[in-house]
């Protein structure tokens, strides 16, 4: 919050009086300096909340099987991409070098494929 009222002009709140509009007086290198000190000393903070997330068997145990679809369903629906696969259809637009978009024709990689659903 701090650093969005020094950058934005805003005091205690989140409307801008100023839409679109950065206060470019306020960024100095005691600003980035601050934005560091805060980046360095919570990472340590958020890495432990996120292993005690992803460890969490309470949570594990109730977002099992969510977004499992079967492969009648997905092709009904015209479902594609990474819940198509969290389904366990082996499909991956990107991998198909004639239909493939964008430069993933030049990328070599492989594709995720699950069994349980995704969340």
């Amino acid at each position: 919050m701090e650093f969005f009222e020094r950058a934005s002009g805003a005091r205690m709140h989140t409307a801008l009086y100023r839409p679109f509009a950065v206060d470019s007086t306020a960024l100095t290198k005691a600003y980035y300096r601050d934005v560091a000190r805060f980046l360095s000393r919570s990472a340590r903070a958020l890495s432990g909340s996120f292993l005690g997330l992803l460890n969490n068997r309470a949570l594990k145990s109730r977002f099992a099987g969510i977004g499992q679809l079967s492969a009648s369903k997905l092709f009904n629906y015209g479902v594609t991409g990474i819940i198509a696969r969290s389904s366990g259809v082996p499909t991956d637009l990107r991998l198909q070098r004639l239909t493939g978009y964008g430069a993933y024709r030049n990328l070599a990689f492989k594709t995720f494929l699950g069994r349980r659903g995704d969340n």
